[in-house]
């Protein structure tokens, strides 16, 4: 019942989340500057944070990454969030991920939610929660088919999603985490317009490797296997598309910037 009350069609046909109410809008608002300072290696402190917070949006938290006014602090959120509150948001943001990919503000939340977890892994994990969850076969596997479950439907649009300016981006950013990268950004630094969705990304530049210019092996991590099926089922949808949709799809800037990193990682046989 929920679900219902919280969601609508938008005109493309596609589950959208309600706007924001303000008294939500504004305890996000309010709550921001928790988050300032914090040391992610203050596993108990930090956990508690994020769960609070958590439990307060509830079924609002597509909502709030759709809001312009608070998808920072989703953002920001995520920055501290540990593996099992990232499945947790994926779980959320699952019934409307075709809105929120396109959408300018919640698709950077998604690529954040990309770049945390492809952090997490590759990092071993930072707290004691973390390394327990990675060393969890059920849980990483569920966190796989979970985030699966967030990236099919964008998959399986791919031309519509890898042509437009937002969804393209978050197109990018599943490719790197399935294929065991971390997410390549396009700009970083203190004048990036989203430094909370790139903070755990790296330079496309510092990824590659000078012999091939792929994907360099160096950086890989393993993910769990419902990932790695994932890239492997994409590439072969893009795979099966005509060549003249490929030869189109090509000569658009969006999706041509989804095909040089598709290509990186695909022509490294050893990823």
């Amino acid at each position: 019942m929920a679900s219902r009350m919280n969601s609508f069609l938008d005109d493309d046909g596609e589950k959208k989340p309600l706007r924001l109410e303000e008294e939500t809008a504004s305890y996000l608002v309010q709550i921001e500057s928790s988050f300032d300072g914090l040391d992610e290696t203050d596993g108990e402190a930090v956990g508690l944070l994020v769960e609070n917070v958590l439990d307060e949006l509830k079924h609002r938290t597509a909502s709030a990454s759709a809001d312009r006014s608070t998808n920072a602090v989703v953002e920001k959120l995520i920055l501290y969030a540990g593996l099992e509150s990232c499945v947790e948001f994926a779980k959320r943001l699952t019934p409307y991920i075709m809105f929120l990919s396109r959408n300018r503000h919640s698709s950077h939340v998604v690529q954040s939610l990309c770049a945390r977890v492809a952090h997490l892994i590759s990092t071993g994990g930072v707290t004691e929660a973390d390394v327990a969850f990675l060393g969890d076969t059920d849980k990483m596997e569920q966190l796989g088919v979970m985030f699966r479950r967030l990236f099919d439907p964008i998959l399986a649009d791919f031309s519509e999603m890898a042509t437009d300016l937002n969804g393209s981006h978050v197109v990018r950013a599943i490719f790197c985490l399935c294929a065991g990268m971390p997410i390549a950004a396009e700009r970083r630094g203190k004048n990036a317009k989203h430094a909370h969705s790139v903070s755990f990304s790296q330079p496309l530049h510092k990824l590659l490797s000078k012999s091939t210019l792929c994907m360099d092996q160096a950086h890989a991590f393993a993910v769990p296997s419902a990932l790695s099926a994932c890239l492997t089922n994409a590439i072969k949808t893009i795979g099966e598309l005509p060549v003249t949709s490929l030869q189109e799809l090509s000569c658009e800037p969006a999706a041509a910037a989804v095909f040089n990193i598709l290509h990186r990682i695909i022509f490294n046989t050893q990823l």
